[in-house]
């Protein structure tokens, strides 16, 4: 087969190439994106999509901080299947010592100019009313906000494409180096820069890069509508049209396999209803769906995503006490 010639081969179309590929395309780069099925999948369709700062250490917060300006400056050209809510997200302290580090955050968001509100247990209750009584408080981040991944990463690309760039679909990549990438069919991209987006797969690829695959669990109730309607303060919206909530962890190792572990899977969700009173369907496990993922593939393809109007904001919570780490959603 005949070889094609780039200035920029990006292998991966999930949210990172789809990204690199419109920034290089703009710059009147001739550019080439190849994967092997699906815009915006992998690691892309199986993330939460919270655009959130983050502070565990300055070169954190510098890189979600400026990704998180880059998404406000680029909201109001996003399509509506995106899905772009700047929602907020509270930070829940459960006790007193749990309090002492919202107060830290709020210093160090407060001293980089990022907007952070101070929420009293009284306010939480009424920002929340369906979380455990006697919390201590919380810290509201109006500034952050959630998107549809999947969708976020096919928009990235159509601009790419619109200054010309090149999607390659169909085959796996099966090697990559000194300016050639060889597929699976036997075609091969030649480009003077290779970008290996590849996520999970990335080492398979290039020998050396330090990615290692995590398996998470995601839990998505039945819709009960009500639940959970932040309401009354400045800058939060109103409640989930669906009334569904998801939460989830992530093991740190775990062996590669995509069954569920149990007894993670079971502190995950004990983590949860420690943060709020589920519903008793819920916490018995009548849950809609779940999913186990290792490497950014949802292993329940039978679950398909819910159209919603803006009508079903939220706002997302995380714990401080490392119990909760999921937010109210709006769809399945």
């Amino acid at each position: 087969m005949n070889a094609a010639t780039y200035d920029v081969v990006i292998v991966g179309a999930g949210i990172v190439g789809a990204a690199c590929a419109w920034e290089c395309a703009a710059r009147k780069l001739r550019v080439a994106v190849v994967d092997l099925s699906t815009i915006g999948g992998g690691a892309t369709a199986a993330g939460m999509g919270h655009i959130v700062v983050m502070d565990d250490s300055e070169a954190q917060f510098a890189l979600t901080r400026y990704s998180q300006q880059l998404w406000r400056d680029l909201r109001s050209e996003l399509p509506d299947d995106v899905e772009y809510v700047e929602c907020g997200t509270i930070w829940v302290a459960a006790d007193d010592q749990e309090l002492q580090e919202v107060d830290r955050k709020k210093v160090f968001y407060s001293e980089r100019g990022v907007p952070v509100e101070v929420l009293s247990g009284r306010d939480l209750e009424n920002v929340e009313p369906h979380l455990r009584k006697g919390m201590a408080g919380g810290l509201l981040v109006p500034e952050d906000g959630v998107l549809y991944p999947p969708c976020a990463a096919r928009f990235l690309l159509e601009r790419a494409q619109e200054y010309g760039t090149t999607v390659h679909m169909g085959a796996p990549v099966v090697e990559l180096g000194q300016g050639r990438v060889r597929r699976g069919d036997g075609s091969e991209l030649y480009g003077g820069v290779i970008v290996n987006a590849a996520g999970a797969w990335s080492p398979e690829l290039t020998p050396g890069i330090k990615v290692k695959k995590r398996k998470g669990h995601l839990v998505i109730t039945d819709r009960y509508p009500g639940f959970v309607h932040p309401t009354g303060r400045a800058r939060l919206p109103k409640e989930c049209a669906f009334g569904q909530r998801r939460f989830g962890g992530v093991q740190r190792a775990a062996a590669p396999h995509r069954s569920v572990a149990h007894r993670f899977f079971a502190s995950v969700r004990g983590g949860a209803s420690g943060s709020g009173p589920w519903h008793p369907r819920a916490h018995g496990g009548a849950c809609r769906a779940l999913h186990a993922s290792l490497g950014g593939n949802l292993c329940h393809p039978s679950v398909d995503r819910v159209p919603c109007s803006h009508a079903g904001q939220v706002t997302a919570h995380r714990s401080l006490g490392g119990r909760l780490d999921g937010f109210p959603c709006n769809r399945t």
